[in-house]
C-alpha cells in the first residue's frame, strides 16, 4: 500500500469521540424499536453529512451506507442494537462513554456501535481524499442482531446481495467456521410459583432470578458473559435451579437442574461429538438465558451453539422423547447450520494480508463458538474487532475498550477495505 494511503484515526479521533458519545447515548436495546430506529437513522444521517450515500430501507429495519464504483460488492454487515444492562452491575453508565485511563466503557462500544462507526469514519476518509475503487463497498447495518434475524431476512428478499465481505463482530484474525445457532422456547406450567424471572437477553448467560415459589421467596445471583463462552460467566438459572430443585417440587427446577446444569450438553449426548480440538468453545454448547413469568405458564429461553450439523438432530430427538416427564412444549426459532469458507477464498487472503501488515502477527483461522451476521448472507467471514488476548466483554458488565486498540482496530479495517476494493 503506498504509504500516503495508510489511514489512522487521529486526524478524526475527537469527531470520531464526540459521534460515539451521542450514538451510545441512543439506548438501542434490540427490543425497543422506537430507540434502535433512532440509532439506524442517527447513523445514516451521520453518513450523509459526510457525503455518502445512504438511505434506511426494509419498513425502518436496514441502513445501507455506499461507496465506490465496480461491478463487484464489498460487504460489511453492522449493527445498531445492543444487548441490555443493569446498571447496578455497571461501574458507569452503560447508555453512555466513558473514558478513564484511556478505556472507553459503554454498551456497544466493542459489540457493536464502536466499530460501525468506525467503518463509517473509513469511509468518510475514502470520500475525502476522492480514493477510488475497484469494488463498491456497502455496509449493511442491522437493527436486530442481538434477537431474530428478521431484518437480514426482509434484506435478501428485497435486495441484491454484496459478493464477498466480512462482519466485523467478533474476534481476529478470523472467522471463517461458526458453530451454528438455535434458539429454543419452552413453555412449563407456573404450578407452585408465584412470580419469577431471569436474565435479559437471549444470548447473554443471566446474572439474575428472581422467585416466589411456595411462599418463598429467593434472588439468585450469577456473572453475566456471552451465550457463546458460558464457562466464562456463572448462569443465575443453572444455580438457582441446583439450590430449588432440592427444595420445592416443579418440572422447571428438575428439567433444568438434570439437562441443563452441563453447558456441553452431556445428558444430551452432545460431548460425544467429533470436535476440531480439545478446547471447550470448539463443543455444542447449551444454555439457559432467560426466564419470563405469565399468567399460568412460564417461558424459558435456551440458547445453542451448534459445532456439528449432526447435533441438531440428536438435540431435538432427545427433548421430544423427554417432553412428557417434563411437562413442557417448546418450539425452535432461528437455527442456522455451521459455516465453513475455504481460507483460500480471495477476500479472505486478503483480510488476512490487512490483519499481519498492521499486527505483525501471522493471521489464524478461527472455529468461532460465537454467531454473527456472518451466517446470514453467503461468502462473508466475521473479522474482528476483538483483537488477540482481550477478553471479550462483549455481553458483560462494563464493556470496554482501549483507546489504543481502537487506533489499531481502525488501521486493520482500513487496510483491508482498501486491499480489497482499492488496490
Amino acid at each position: 500500500m503506498e504509504k500516503t494511503l495508510i489511514s489512522n484515526l487521529k486526524d478524526d479521533y475527537d469527531l470520531y469521540i464526540e459521534d460515539l458519545r451521542k450514538f451510545m447515548q441512543i439506548a438501542s436495546v434490540a427490543n425497543n424499536k422506537e430507540k434502535v430506529i433512532h440509532a439506524l437513522n442517527y447513523l445514516i444521517d451521520l453518513a450523509e453529512d459526510f457525503g455518502l450515500a445512504a438511505e434506511v430501507v426494509c419498513d425502518n429495519q436496514i441502513g445501507i451506507i455506499e461507496y465506490g464504483q465496480g461491478q463487484e460488492v464489498c460487504g460489511v454487515l453492522c449493527h445498531v442494537d445492543v444487548v441490555d444492562a443493569n446498571s447496578e452491575e455497571w461501574q458507569y453508565d452503560p447508555f453512555d462513554l466513558t473514558i478513564v485511563d484511556d478505556i472507553m466503557y459503554g454498551r456497544g462500544i466493542v459489540d457493536g456501535k464502536g466499530v460501525c462507526l468506525l467503518i463509517l469514519y473509513i469511509l468518510k476518509h475514502f470520500k475525502e481524499n476522492n480514493i477510488q475503487t475497484k469494488h463498491k463497498i456497502r455496509m449493511i447495518i442491522g437493527s436486530q442482531e442481538e434477537v431474530v434475524w428478521n431484518d437480514i431476512k426482509q434484506y435478501k428478499e428485497e435486495y441484491e446481495l454484496p459478493n464477498y465481505g466480512f462482519t466485523p463482530d467478533g474476534f481476529f484474525p478470523i472467522q471463517n467456521a461458526e458453530k451454528g445457532l438455535l434458539d429454543l422456547a419452552f413453555e412449563f406450567e407456573k404450578e407452585n410459583i408465584e412470580t419469577i424471572s431471569a436474565g435479559n437477553a437471549t444470548n447473554s448467560v443471566p446474572s439474575n432470578f428472581d422467585i416466589i415459589v411456595d411462599g418463598e421467596e429467593y434472588h439468585f445471583s450469577g456473572q453475566s458473559a456471552h451465550s457463546s463462552t458460558p464457562s466464562e460467566g456463572v448462569n443465575a438459572i443453572v444455580e438457582g435451579c441446583k439450590t430449588l430443585a432440592l427444595k420445592h417440587s416443579n418440572f422447571l427446577f428438575d428439567f433444568v437442574n438434570k439437562y441443563l446444569a452441563d453447558s456441553y450438553g452431556e445428558k444430551f449426548d452432545l460431548r460425544q461429538d467429533d470436535i476440531v480440538n480439545e478446547e471447550h468453545n470448539n463443543r455444542t454448547t447449551i444454555v439457559p438465558t432467560m426466564i419470563e413469568d405469565g399468567i399460568e405458564q412460564l417461558f424459558l429461553s435456551v440458547n445453542v451453539r451448534l459445532a456439528h450439523s449432526n447435533t441438531y438432530d440428536k438435540l431435538i430427538t432427545k427433548l421430544d422423547e423427554i417432553a412428557d416427564d417434563y411437562q413442557f412444549i417448546y418450539q425452535k426459532f432461528d437455527y442456522i447450520p455451521p459455516i465453513n469458507i475455504d481460507p483460500q477464498t480471495s477476500f479472505v487472503q486478503k483480510l488476512a494480508n490487512a490483519y499481519e501488515s498492521v499486527t505483525n502477527l501471522t493471521p489464524e483461522f478461527i472455529f468461532a463458538s460465537r454467531t454473527s451476521y456472518a451466517k446470514a448472507i453467503p461468502n462473508f467471514v466475521c473479522f474482528g474487532p476483538i483483537l488477540v488476548g482481550r477478553t471479550d466483554t462483549s455481553h458483560s458488565s462494563n464493556e470496554q475498550m482501549s483507546v489504543a486498540d481502537l487506533m489499531t482496530i481502525y488501521e486493520i479495517y482500513f487496510r483491508a477495505l482498501y486491499e480489497l476494493c482499492v488496490k
